[in-house]
């Protein structure tokens, strides 16, 4: 996805990639919450591949983008460490969740928290200049 999902990006900005690359992120989990055969775990698979595999690379060319010249391996590293953290975490707290209830309620947390970031990325990321930073 990234060679189609870079071009618009490039030309058309982060917004148009990210909502719905993380929307389709979000449906995927939420299919995946409910299927019952083989054909929907892969549809559930199509749409989250879609949409992580698009997200993703966008996320990370906007963290080094607004990232000093000189800093731009420091934002690398920070943001695969973040990413680190938060699949750890994620994998400890859904761990929990799967004991104490089952799958589906861990896909669907995964699509709430999922969601949750649209807003992060619209009231946090988006409001912030998409110039580079210079030092």
């Amino acid at each position: 996805m990234h060679p189609i999902t870079g071009k618009i990006y490039d030309r058309r900005g982060p917004s148009v990639v990210i909502y719905p690359a993380i929307a389709l992120f979000a449906l995927g989990l939420i299919v995946l919450s409910q299927v019952q055969s083989v054909i929907g775990f892969m549809f559930a698979a199509v749409l989250i591949g879609i949409g992580f595999g698009s997200a993703q690379p966008c996320l990370q060319t906007i963290s080094i983008q607004r990232s000093p010249k000189d800093r731009i391996a420091l934002a690398t590293s920070t943001y695969f460490c973040c990413y680190d953290i938060g699949i750890a975490m994620g994998a400890l707290v859904l761990g929990y969740v799967i004991a104490g209830y089952d799958y589906t309620v861990a896909y669907v947390l995964c699509a709430v928290v999922t969601l949750i970031s649209l807003i992060f990325y619209k009231f946090v990321v988006a409001k912030q200049p998409n110039a580079d930073i210079q030092a």
